[in-house]
């Protein structure tokens, strides 16, 4: 059941244009158990199908407030397919904005973290433009 305000007819995915479909192709369709997650059934796509603010499993979060990530593009959210993998997307209303399949080390979330990747992917989401999923 939808949460408050969502109506599941009306959720519209968008995706980040060149960006999301590379790290899907490399990411994710090679994987069969993490292609299932994204878009199979009780899914990622299905959960936000349903109500775009329900979290994804526990692992669904924003990124650390006041860092790179979240500065340059409030929402901004991630949610674990594998330990390391995420997707990461924001919400707005009921559109789901979808920037792509990441691993720490991608995102310089890794240990140790790299800033000088924070910087640059977080300038890459800031600057993504979208189209209709």
């Amino acid at each position: 059941m939808p949460g408050p305000g969502a109506n599941p007819s009306a959720v519209k995915f968008w995706r980040a244009d060149g960006l999301f479909v590379a790290t899907k192709i490399a990411r994710v369709w090679p994987n069969p158990p993490v292609r299932n997650k994204f878009s199979g059934p009780n899914g990622f796509m299905d959960v936000k199908r349903k109500d775009p603010n329900q979290p994804f499993g526990g692992s669904d979060k924003p990124f650390t407030g006041g860092g790179k990530f979240s500065n340059e593009v409030p929402g901004l959210r991630h949610a674990h397919l594998t330990h390391d993998l995420s997707v990461v997307y924001r919400v707005q209303g009921n559109d789901v904005y979808l920037y792509g399949f990441f691993t720490h080390d991608d995102l310089g979330t890794g240990s140790p973290a790299n800033r000088k990747k924070q910087d640059a992917m977080a300038s890459r989401f800031a600057n993504a433009n979208f189209v209709e999923e």
